[in-house]
Parts: structure tokens; C-alpha cells; sequence
């Protein structure tokens, strides 16, 4: 039974982060190094073959788009398989959100933030199909997001994985696919709209409600096209920030940087060759 405390694959269990859609996920260190990762046990050992052998075109290469963070390597070890899932971020936009309304100018800077990465994603022809604030990663250097594509990646492990996929609550899904079986840009933009929204709480102010209104239009005909065209909305919009119920920027802005490894800045890659008993999922 893998547990904190315990060691896998060169790598220390340091505390467990929950559940999502392939298995659990630890927060890991390996050796002495101070960089924290996200290491994934899957629910199944075979995963890990499949992830290697089904996976396709379907990873966002990380060297092309360094703001995403993709799954870097998978193992079997013993009788279980595991998944390094790359560095580990303390906190999310879920995490701000949990405190509260953020400012108005706040909630635009990184939704926006997000809008841009997540342009990059499209431009490439590809959709992440599951964007929620858990996976917008605050990062020393400005937002990351994770679990792009990972509704194709549990399509193709079977109806087990599928299953957890659809029955994660987070996920934003549009009125027009409630199950997420097709995701597109346009339901990307949706869940941009939403979180925004979200962040915003009862009273945005009114230079957004048009970005909103039409990030979140129930036809998808009448929404942005893509995460640019939102992204270019939301950077138009002339905003004042402030206002009665929103919280003070300098304690926003210190929710940012509060976690250590928030700190240092250290490169997103990450060197699967220089661990020879696992297998790259780049080929």
C-alpha cells in the first residue's frame, strides 16, 4: 500500500494531494532536491502501458508550450504504475477562491493569464476539455494550467477511466455537451466565462458583463471562437478596479508567493532520460 512516507521510484511521498481521474496524487521529493513534484498512483497498473502506447498526439509538448504542464514520464513498479505529473505548485486559482471574491482587476489579470495559455493550446489545433481554477496553477512567474486533454487521454484507457473523468465535480461543462464527450475551443471559452464569473462573485462590474454574456452563451455559435478572441475581449474591456466586498490587492497579491517553492523560480522541463527505468511519454 503506497502511503507518505514512503519511496517510489527515487522519489519521497511527502503528503497526498487527492484524488482525480487516474489515481491518487502526491506531493514528492526526490533525493535531497528542494523542487517539489506531483506524482500520480494509478488506479490501474496497466495505465501506465496504455499512457505509453495509446497517448498519440495528444500530449502537449512541453518544450512548445511551456505554460502547460503535461504528464512527463509513467513506470511500473512492483505490481502498481505510476505517473510523474512535473513540478508541484502550492496554490491554485480554486485555492483564492475558496477565501472569497477576488478583486476585479485581480479576477481579469489571471483569468486573462489563462485565456493567453490557453490560446497558445488552440492555435495548436487542440482543446484541454476539462478547465476548472484547480488546474489554473499559480506559478512564480504567472499561470500555468494542467490536465490539458485529459478528457482524450481517459477516453482512450477505457470506460474505468472515462467514468472517473465525468464524475470529477469541478469540471465546467457547457449545456450543449454535459458530458464531456466533445469538447471543443468554444467549450473551452465557456469555462473561461465561468471561472471569470466565479471569481467575480454577485456583482462584476459592468465593463465585463458583455465578455461575459458572450463567453457564456448557451449556443455556441454565439461565443467567442477560441481562447485569443476571449483573451482579446477581456484585455479590451476598460476596468477600475476596487470596489465595496472585494479584498485588498496587497493580501491577494501575497496569496500569490505565500508557498516556499513559490519562490524560486525553476524551469518547468524536466529530464526523463536521466531516469532510465521510465519511459518518456513524448514518443
Amino acid at each position: 500500500m503506497v502511503k507518505v512516507g514512503g519511496e517510489v521510484g527515487g522519489y519521497t511521498l511527502e503528503a497526498e494531494l487527492g484524488r482525480g481521474v487516474l489515481g491518487r496524487s502526491f506531493r514528492a521529493r526526490r533525493g535531497k532536491g528542494k523542487k517539489r513534484y506531483v506524482l500520480k498512483v494509478l488506479d490501474r497498473s496497466d495505465y501506465a502501458y496504455l499512457l505509453k502506447t495509446r497517448y498519440g498526439q495528444t500530449r502537449v509538448n512541453l518544450d512548445d508550450l511551456p505554460k502547460i504542464r503535461g504528464f512527463e514520464s509513467a513506470w511500473v513498479e512492483g505490481e502498481a504504475g505510476y505517473l510523474l505529473a512535473g513540478k508541484h505548485y502550492e496554490r491554485t486559482l480554486a485555492d483564492l477562491l475558496a477565501e472569497g471574491p477576488l478583486r476585479a482587476g485581480q479576477a481579469r489579470r489571471l483569468v486573462l493569464e489563462a485565456a493567453q495559455v490557453l490560446a497558445t493550446v488552440h492555435a495548436a489545433g487542440r482543446t484541454h476539455g476539462g478547465l476548472a481554477p484547480g488546474n489554473i496553477l499559480l506559478g512564480p512567474t504567472g499561470v500555468l494550467i494542467s490536465d490539458c486533454g485529459l478528457w482524450l487521454v481517459a477516453q482512450r484507457l477505457g470506460p474505468d477511466a472515462l467514468a472517473s473523468y465525468r464524475a470529477q465535480a469541478e469540471r465546467i461543462q457547457p449545456p450543449e455537451d454535459p458530458e464531456g464527450g466533445s469538447p471543443s475551443p468554444s467549450s473551452d471559452v465557456f469555462a473561461l466565462g465561468t471561472i471569470l464569473a466565479r471569481c467575480l462573485g454577485e456583482s462584476p462590474p459592468a465593463p465585463l458583463l458583455a465578455v461575459l454574456a458572450k463567453a457564456q452563451a448557451a449556443a455556441p455559435g454565439e461565443r467567442y471562437p477560441d481562447a485569443g478572441a476571449f483573451a482579446a475581449a477581456l484585455e479590451a474591456a476598460t476596468l477600475v478596479d476596487g470596489g465595496p466586498g472585494e479584498r485588498e490587492g496587497a493580501e491577494s497579491e501575497a496569496a500569490l508567493s505565500s508557498a516556499p517553492d513559490a519562490l524560486a523560480a525553476e524551469p518547468e522541463g524536466f529530464d526523463p532520460a536521466s531516469e532510465p527505468e521510465e519511459f518518456s511519454l513524448a514518443s
